[in-house]
């Protein structure tokens, strides 16, 4: 007797298929040969035991086939591992490619701006004669003075009222003369609000021989004998 085995959808079905087979072989044969010693028309013939090695067979066949299955899932499940990995640092190079894009954006638009200010500075570009004529402004100041209108000229001397930034040799061989007026210096006379606020004006010393000290102590004396007399002669 063949059993054909039907076809299973899981793993799980392709092993139960024949257990549950090999489970009706055995009832079938313990139900033989327990009826073995009775004489009656209904006895159940034994299963052949070909039947059993044929269901053997598809058990081993399930069984290694249940063996690949783990294998492979076991392999799925390594290769999701790798991928969500790879997923996480692929996001990471693509968080690194932003930021970098971003970083090139703001170089790429800077100089750009750049660019943009030397073909400005190209057009307007200054004339060598008037870049010489203010060269020779600053040639003995630190700055351009402030009051300026134009460039002067390498033969025109500077204006009377620029003030360098820092004495000259006249000043400093001069010292602390140069600071005042040439008037004053030929008429020292020092103004009030020249002098030194550290010294304090004098004040006269006290005379206790001054006549109108002496009257106001001699009032005061009078006084003082008026209060001390005795205004009770009783007591």
């Amino acid at each position: 007797m063949s059993i054909q085995p039907l076809e299973p959808e899981t793993t799980q079905d392709l092993i139960h298929a024949p257990l549950t087979t090999f489970e009706t072989l055995t009832h079938s044969l313990f139900s033989s040969l327990s009826q073995s010693g009775l004489r009656t028309q209904t006895q159940q013939q034994a299963p052949h035991i070909s039947t059993f090695l044929e269901t053997d067979l598809v058990l081993a066949q399930a069984l290694a086939t249940a063996r690949e299955h783990q294998a492979n899932q076991k392999l799925i499940e390594d290769l999701s591992t790798e991928v969500l990995e790879l997923d996480e640092k692929l996001r990471t190079v693509w968080s690194s490619l932003d930021e970098a894009h971003k970083e090139l954006g703001g170089i790429v638009e800077e100089g750009e701006k750049r660019i943009k200010e030397i073909e400005l500075s190209a057009k307007g570009a200054v004339p060598y004669q008037q870049l010489l004529n203010y060269a020779s402004i600053l040639s003995g100041f630190t700055s351009a003075p402030p009051t300026s209108k134009g460039p002067i000229g390498p033969d025109q001397p500077a204006p009377h009222w620029i003030k360098p930034p820092f004495p000259n040799e006249e000043k400093m061989r001069a010292g602390r003369l140069a600071e005042r007026p040439a008037l004053e210096r030929v008429n020292p006379k020092e103004p009030e609000n020249l002098r030194s606020p550290s010294v304090d004006p004098v004040e006269a010393a006290f005379n206790p021989y001054r006549h109108d000290y002496q009257r106001h102590q001699a009032q005061m004396q009078q006084e003082a004998d008026l209060l001390d007399l005795d205004l009770n002669p009783d007591l």
